[in-house]
């Protein structure tokens, strides 16, 4: 289960239901799009270097800003940064192609 102090972070979902290692995907991503620095304590604390440049990698829901952020402050290179590679924002919406 995940600290209270992070409960914040992850409006929409149950967080009685997220499992630290089976969920831990979804929950580095969460935390390095919306954390602050305490979140991103327990991040460094809870999970592997590995992992977040994993996520960091092959995330298509951090925003742009937070891929260049995490792909600098962790050495990755840019081409391996599918959100830096790829368009991630979606263009299926109609008052987008306007």
């Amino acid at each position: 289960m995940l600290p209270v102090e992070l409960h914040q972070f992850f409006w929409e979902y149950d967080v009685q239901t997220l499992d630290q290692t089976a969920h831990w995907f979804q929950i580095i991503e969460r935390i390095l799009e919306y954390g602050d620095l305490e979140a991103n304590r327990w991040l460094y604390r809870t999970y592997t270097r590995e992992q977040i440049a994993e996520v960091v990698r092959n995330s298509r829901n951090i925003s742009r800003r937070t891929a260049i952020l995490w792909q600098n402050l962790l050495g990755i290179p840019k081409e391996e940064v599918v959100c830096l590679n790829t368009s991630c924002q979606r263009n299926d919406i109609s008052f987008l192609s306007n």
